[in-house]
Formats: structure tokens, sequence, C-alpha cells
């Protein structure tokens, strides 16, 4: 009888073996830190997926709350990105208005947190809503601080956005980013905003009287860090107990920011958003910031 030749199965060549051996590696790590991080705080971590993706937009300041809390906590997690207009209705500017976010909730809204075993609101596979999502990862990987409430915050971010509004929108559809690499998500979001009010030509022209609140506002936010975390080398933060949720409310703004060019930043204001942002592995905009946007004529795609 004939010896029958047995196949093995293909093995990875060495460089694709590495990578897998340090993503392994990198997720076993960041797995034991979640667990050291949780037995300092007193708590048991429940149990958490392993397999999260967080479905996103780069340049949202929502999404950006998540990524701290996943970042802050050491929670493994892979990012997905997403086109502006993806998923919005043909005759508002969008498209493939079945797919991207709406795939999974049926809304056209990221952040949205996915993976085996995450609570899902009924006829959802993912969890919506970026405070729900900080939420439910403080509460498995060990927690945090929540909002103190205190009102010389929520007063500084009712007076800082419309700001950073009028700044920002104008330059987000211009950096180089999914969120708006298609000529389709540029034009979405022109419509949606120039149909909400907001004028793109006047927002432009108030640049230099805008660039200035803006620095103002950062002089003012300075006072308000009072702790230093020591998660982050001493580095400032709002309170004297270290990152919460408070600074998930403020980082993100202060991060969008960054795409603005000539804001004066108060040194240890910029140290808080470089320090927190860092240790969540969360790029800031500043290579792409733009000091003038070209007046938006019409509607048109974005020029990197």
């Amino acid at each position: 009888k004939p010896a029958v030749a047995q196949t093995q199965p293909a093995l990875p060549s060495p460089p694709a073996a590495m990578e897998v051996v340090r993503g392994t590696a990198e997720r076993a790590r960041l797995r034991l830190m979640r667990i050291l991080n949780a037995i300092h705080a007193g708590t048991v971590a429940p149990y958490l997926p392993e397999d999260l993706t967080l479905h996103m937009y780069e340049t949202c300041p929502y999404c950006a709350r998540a990524m701290l809390v996943l970042g802050w906590l050491h929670v493994p997690y892979e990012r997905e990105f997403y086109g502006y207009g993806e998923g919005a209705d043909p005759a508002d500017g969008g498209y493939n208005p079945k797919g991207g976010p709406v795939a999974f909730t049926g809304q056209k809204k990221l952040p949205i947190l996915a993976g085996p075993g995450v609570p899902c609101p009924d006829g959802m596979t993912g969890l919506p809503e970026s405070l729900d999502i900080c939420s439910y990862i403080a509460a498995c990987a060990g927690g945090l601080p929540s909002s103190t409430g205190r009102k010389e915050i929520s007063e500084w971010i009712e007076r800082f956005e419309p700001v950073m509004n009028k700044l920002c929108r104008p330059r987000v559809i211009k950096l180089p980013y999914k969120d708006y690499a298609d000529k389709r998500d540029v034009e979405y979001a022109v419509k949606k905003y120039t149909k909400m009010g907001f004028d793109y030509a006047a927002a432009e022209a108030e640049t230099p009287q805008l660039v200035k609140q803006a620095s103002i506002l950062l002089a003012e936010l300075e006072p308000m860090l009072l702790g230093h975390c020591h998660t982050v080398g001493g580095a400032p933060c709002l309170n004297k107990w270290g990152l919460g949720m408070d600074d998930v409310l403020v980082l993100p703004l202060l991060r969008n920011m960054t795409m603005v060019k000539d804001v004066v930043w108060p040194p240890k204001v910029h140290e808080y958003l470089a320090s927190a942002c860092a240790k969540a592995r969360i790029d800031l905009f500043t290579k792409h910031a733009l000091l003038s946007s070209a007046p938006v004529r019409g509607i048109r795609a974005a020029v990197f």
C-alpha cells in the first residue's frame, strides 16, 4: 500500500510570525495592565470582551472621549474609521445609506463600540453614545472618577465650544483623514452645517478674532487644572485625584483646537493635553494645523 504523503500547514514567514508574536504580547501586556489597574483601584474588573472595535471618526470629539477611556484603562481595541457622509441620505449629500454606522444601529452616529458580549440596545449590534461607552468600559476595566459637575468647567465648555466650532468646521474638511477623504463626505458636512445656519465664509472672515478668543479661553482654563496625575508623570489634570470624566469632557475639545494655527497655548494647558492624549495613544492634529482655510465656494472637495 503506497504511503500517503503528509502535508504540513504553511508556516508564516519570519516577519509575519514576529508580527503575530508582537500583537499577542501587546494584547497580553494591556490585559495585565488593566488587571493591575483594577487591583490598584480596589475593584474587581468583570468580564470585558477581548475583540473590541471602536467605530469612529478620527476628528470627532465624541469619539475621542471613548478613545481616552479605553486608552487610560489599558483596554485593547481596534479603531475602524468611516467617511463622514457614509450612511447619510443621498438627498442630503450622503451615500451608502444603509452602510457605515447605520449598519450597526440604524443611525448615522459614531462612536459605536462593538464586540462579542458588548451590551447593545435592542435591534442594534453595537453600543452607541460616547458617554455610555465610557461608562461601560470604566465599569468593566477598573473604574474612572465620575464627573464632579464643577460649575466653572461646564461654563468654560459652553463658551469654548462655539469658538472651537467656528474655527474647526472650515478646517476639519481639509485634514488628511478618512473622515473627509471622499468629496462626498465634504459635500455632506458643508450641506448639513449650512442648513443648520453655520456660515463658512463668515467664520473664515472672523479667524483673527476667533483665534484671539480661543487663546484667552485657554488661558482661563489653566487655573482650573488643580491636580497632577501620577499615572502620566505628574502632568496637570482638572482634579486633585487624577484623570477622570471631567477631563474626558474637556480634552477632546482641546485636541480639536490643535488643528488651528496661531492659537496661544499656555504651557500647563498644552502639557495637560499632550500628556493625557499620549497616555491614550491619541495623536493631536498639530502637524496638519491650518491658519486659514480657503473660503468654501458652494460645495467642493477638500484640498489637502
